[in-house]
């Protein structure tokens, strides 16, 4: 495997700088109208394209979720991650994000195997990397609930304690992209919690106070009196 690109600050200012735009309704057309016009003039441009899909993705799913997804064009943003990874075939990051969506839909509208290839790559490509990032412990969480959805506990378990042990126990630190890679983490605690699966809500309360001390402080409030 060649040099994989893992998380910069390419990609973290342009989650930056969608998040402030998405902030500024006033400002999300002309933003918008600009990326897509020139994602057009400049198509195999890395960071037009991965700005377009990004905004692409926030854009829908920060006002539609679930089944009516099916009504957007959220699976084109899928498109645009492959066109980029056809470009940048060792790019962790936007498989990252291809997950995140994955994720936002209803499982009859996801590609499957290319969910589970997906993660197994990226997986691979953390287990040669020499330099261990927190982040690493992403894929193993959006595995487990993978596993979980399937109605495999065992599998869903393994998962969750291979990441506390092969990633480092310290916080994630991304001011504007932490919220869009905890929601899941959240969505999937308070979802074994209604499901009383006590076991697998403790390890994900555990990696929860670890990699995100300050998104989940909430979420710890609440499960303190039960986990």
């Amino acid at each position: 495997m060649q040099r994989v690109e893992f998380l910069n600050d390419i990609h973290i200012n342009i989650v930056q700088a969608i998040n402030m735009v998405m902030k500024f309704p006033k400002r999300q057309i002309h933003f918008f109208e600009e990326i897509r016009k020139r994602n057009i003039e400049k198509p195999k441009d890395y960071e037009l394209m991965l700005s377009y899909g990004f905004l692409r993705y926030y854009e829908i799913t920060h006002i539609i979720q679930g089944e009516d997804l099916a009504n957007t064009g959220i699976l084109d943003v899928v498109k645009i991650y492959d066109e980029i990874l056809e470009i940048r075939p060792n790019d962790w990051f936007v498989r990252l994000l291809k997950i995140l969506l994955y994720i936002k839909l209803p499982q009859k509208m996801r590609k499957e195997e290319d969910f589970k290839t997906t993660i197994r790559w990226m997986l691979e490509a953390q287990s040669k990397s020499i330099k261990k990032e927190s982040y690493f412990i992403l894929p193993y969480v959006y595995y487990s609930e993978y596993w979980y959805e399937k109605k495999d506990m065992a599998l869903a378990k393994k998962y969750l304690d291979d990441g506390l042990k092969q990633v480092p126990l310290k916080p994630i630190n991304y001011l504007y992209f932490n919220p869009h890679i905890f929601i899941p983490i959240k969505e999937f605690y308070y979802c074994l919690y209604r499901s009383e699966d006590f076991e697998l809500a403790k390890s994900i309360k555990t990696i929860s106070s670890i990699y995100f001390p300050l998104e989940s402080k909430a979420m710890n409030q609440f499960s303190n009196s039960i986990l």
